[in-house]
């Protein structure tokens, strides 16, 4: 292979990170203007939240999928989907009636009020 055929996949693999990079640094002068310090806080916790209810949600599962895809058979590649959707749908709908059910205290102890 050559070297400008490796440079080529590099930047072609690459390119979603560079423009996650360039809207980073684009909204950060914009957040920091629309957004008080305390009110940034109160957003980044919520983010944290939201970012650890996917990871139990998600249990791992779509990382299964990929590497049970490619041993299942054709016919039996819907049947791994839906396997593999069972679990994160039941802890979904579970955590959803958890947090509707106690979503005052919840707030209290994430953003201490409730609104």
């Amino acid at each position: 292979m050559s070297s400008k055929h490796i440079l080529k996949k590099f930047l072609s693999f690459s390119i979603g990170n560079y423009l996650n990079i360039i809207i980073g640094i684009t909204l950060i002068p914009i957040v920091t203007r629309i957004l008080s310090p305390d009110k940034f806080g109160v957003v980044s916790m919520f983010i944290l939240a939201v970012n650890i209810l996917n990871i139990i949600v998600c249990f791992g599962n779509d990382q299964s999928f990929s590497r049970f895809y490619y041993e299942e058979v054709k016919e039996n590649k819907p049947k791994l989907l839906l396997q593999c959707l069972k679990l994160p749908s039941v802890i979904f709908i579970i955590l959803s009636f958890v947090i509707l059910f106690f979503s005052e205290e919840i707030s209290l102890f994430l953003f201490d009020g409730y609104d």
